[in-house]
């Protein structure tokens, strides 16, 4: 939220017109610091709880890619991903449910942080699922996402020591089989293995001592994952709904949303609203989903403890938002950083996953894997 004239829409049709009556948070505590405020950036609507292409909004149109029209922008957070990589902004500040930073950071090669659950105050954020909701930084280098996180965070934080040595001994588990593995729509993953030595000698450059590692009971994290969709309608239709109805929106449910958007598809859903229509279907009444806000946290932090224990590290290593919905559902805080581009020339980058608290080593993990690397590269803003 920002205080007017500037709307917070969260870039719904029926949040077209909703001004803020003061800043949340965040926002307070950038202009406190000295930020200037340009303005909003376009998002997957409602946090990617409308429609499945991600970028897309009812107010801001389709968000592109700089590097390639082809290339997915990711989302929910994308245009605050892609004003960064397109030198629109020094910063830009997003927001993740379980992805939604990093998997944008990645694909448009800037660097992303999901930081610990708490550490950033989530007032006056349209909520998806206020469980698990988080605000970041996102940057073209780590040094400056430290420096934004230093001010969302307040007194929370201190900024971390960022040194080229910060890596080197440091225990990093590789969770080769599901990078390997990874299959998505949104990036082409054939040459994970290529990207997956990249990382390895970035690593092992920057002096930490890589070791395959794997998520303790994986039987466990599929089923956390195939529950995961459900939890996510629980939260559009309680959390975002109720916010709606709070902000004057003419809509306070979920079905009262799809017929409102109805009466101008072409304008309020001009991707189609399939996930407002799934949560009409399979979202949890509000005695369930609370339930599940309760369990699913605790299962996801309980699976990565065990996983962190038996790598015998400090630091997990991923790739995109392959496991997003793992610790973003236990609150652990994860940083992207840009690993060059893949074969077809879209952006990628490795994600590291640290210990709940562990925000400042983590940033100086991140960024001696990027003084050893230098991988980020500049995009050609194509119009293609």
């Amino acid at each position: 939220e920002t205080a007017g004239p500037m709307r917070t829409t969260a870039g719904a049709a029926a949040l077209a017109d909703h001004v803020a009556s003061t800043d949340a948070p965040v926002v307070a505590r950038l202009r406190e610091a000295g930020a200037v405020i340009i303005g909003k950036a376009n998002l997957s609507e409602l946090a990617g709880a409308v429609a499945r292409t991600p970028g897309v909004s009812a107010v801001g149109g389709q968000t592109r890619n700089p590097y390639g029209g082809a290339f997915s922008t990711g989302g929910s957070s994308s245009g605050s991903a892609v004003a960064v990589a397109a030198d629109l902004c020094v910063v830009s500040l997003g927001t993740e449910t379980a992805g939604s930073l990093i998997a944008p950071a990645s694909f448009n090669g800037v660097v992303g942080m999901k930081p610990s659950r708490g550490l950033v105050p989530t007032d006056g954020i349209v909520p998806l699922v206020r469980a698990q909701d988080s605000a970041g930084p996102v940057a073209r280098c780590v040094a400056d996402a430290a420096v934004l996180l230093t001010v969302l965070a307040g007194g929370a934080f201190r900024s971390p020591d960022l040194s080229d040595d910060a890596l080197v001994g440091v225990r990093a588990g590789i969770l080769r089989a599901d990078i390997l593995g990874q299959r998505t729509p949104y990036e082409d993953t054939a040459d994970n293995d290529v990207v997956l030595d990249r990382i390895i000698a970035g690593l092992e450059a920057a002096g930490a001592e890589p070791q395959d590692t794997a998520v303790v009971a994986p039987e466990a994290m599929k089923k956390l994952e195939a529950e995961f969709t459900k939890y996510v309608m629980g939260g559009l239709a309680h959390d975002t709904m109720g916010y709606l109805a709070a902000a004057g929106a003419p809509v306070s449910t979920v079905a009262e949303l799809l017929a409102f958007n109805l009466q101008e598809p072409k304008v309020r859903m001009p991707k189609g609203q399939f996930l407002l229509a799934l949560a009409c279907l399979i979202a949890p009444d509000a005695v369930t989903y609370q339930q599940e806000a309760d369990a699913i946290p605790l299962a996801a932090a309980a699976l990565l403890d065990t996983t962190f224990e038996a790598s015998g590290g400090d630091l997990l290593v991923s790739i995109t938002n392959r496991h997003s919905s793992l610790y973003a559902s236990a609150g652990y805080p994860a940083v992207t950083v840009p690993i060059g581009v893949r074969a077809n020339g879209m952006p990628t980058g490795v994600t590291l996953i640290g210990r709940h608290g562990d925000d400042a080593r983590l940033l100086a993990w991140g960024y001696a894997f990027e003084q050893a690397t230098h991988l980020r590269a500049q995009p050609h803003l194509a119009s293609g």
